[in-house]
């Protein structure tokens, strides 16, 4: 005998992904009309859940924001694109990047320094620069050895760099922190 599966309702189906993770709003949209519930019963339901403060653009955008950045050690650019990409507004963005950089929501209103984790980030990854690199080019007897070690530093800055682009963070950011090495 075949099990008979009852469809949740909208607003069921909505409280059971809220209980695995946090939505934007635009997002438990697009997943409760994937579910293929009718339009004015997902409205009807975001607007309920908007009411009962479990959706909050707001709130969503500043705990990614923060989970992002000290767990995951993301950069800011990937951060902001990943909140565009799950549908929050631009500006609740930008007060939510606010909120999290001032300080004022943690306990010990310390503010969010990116250059400094990206500095930490790039130090963890691959440690000090190898600048015995420098030493083997300026020590180099032919032209065409120097040149073969001048590419393996840049080859090695490049790599360092492009590791902290990908992590989100500004081209300004990765630079300074592989100086800084």
């Amino acid at each position: 005998m075949a099990k008979r599966q009852s469809k949740l309702s909208a607003f069921d189906k909505s409280i059971q992904l809220l209980s695995r993770r946090g939505y934007a709003v635009a997002e438990m949209k697009s997943a409760l009309l994937k579910k293929e519930y009718p339009e004015a019963e997902v409205t009807a339901c975001i607007q309920t859940l908007i009411d009962a403060r479990y959706l909050n653009d707001e709130n969503f955008a500043y705990e990614r924001i923060r989970s992002r950045a000290t767990l995951s050690k993301w950069g800011k650019r990937r951060i902001h694109t990943e909140l565009k990409n799950k549908g929050v507004a631009e500006n609740t963005i930008a007060t939510a990047f606010e909120r999290f950089e001032s300080g004022e929501e943690e306990r010990l209103g310390e503010t969010h320094n990116w250059q400094q984790q990206a500095n930490e980030l790039l130090t963890r990854k691959y440690g000090p620069f190898p600048n015995q690199l420098y030493e083997k080019a300026e020590n180099a007897n032919r032209w065409e050895e120097k040149q073969a070690t001048l590419k393996e530093i840049q080859k090695e800055k490049s790599k360092r760099i492009n590791f902290l682009l990908r992590r989100g963070f500004s081209s300004e950011q990765a630079i300074k922190a592989m100086e800084q090495l």
